[in-house]
């Protein structure tokens, strides 16, 4: 139970991105590009992937402790995340749902992970600075 009540928001998190990739394609909104090399749905992985991964950094943390989540933590986070976009990609694939998995796709949600977890060792960082200042 403790396991549950600990990676609650991930489990949630992750339900809303497979719910959110597997919609039917006929059924998104078209989306204007604002620019050729950034498409929004790329910044749309990146959001979903580096919150998912900062979420699971926090999750592992209160499950394991602070000496397991600096040896494996970050190792365990990328690889789930990065299988978790693997998987989203490979449903549009094969799933008929007028979606197609795509490289980029993948290329932005292993970004989107690499950026939230930067973040949560920032953030990490800042917050163990401060209370050893005090």
């Amino acid at each position: 139970m403790v396991f549950l009540k600990n990676f609650q928001r991930v489990l949630m998190w992750s339900v809303f991105i497979m719910v959110l990739s597997l919609i039917p394609g006929g059924r998104l909104p078209v989306l204007p590009d604002f620019y050729h090399l950034f498409k929004p749905d790329k910044i749309v992985h990146l959001v979903l992937f580096g919150i998912l991964s900062y979420l699971l950094m926090q999750s592992i943390l209160k499950q394991y402790g602070k000496g397991f989540i600096r040896l494996y933590g970050t190792i365990i986070a990328v690889t789930i995340v990065v299988l978790f976009g693997t998987l989203t990609e490979y449903l549009q694939h094969v799933l008929d749902i007028n979606r197609s998995g795509n490289i980029y796709d993948l290329i932005a949600n292993t970004a989107g992970c690499i950026l939230g977890i930067t973040a949560f060792w920032t953030y990490r960082r800042k917050k163990t600075d401060k209370a050893n200042a005090n």
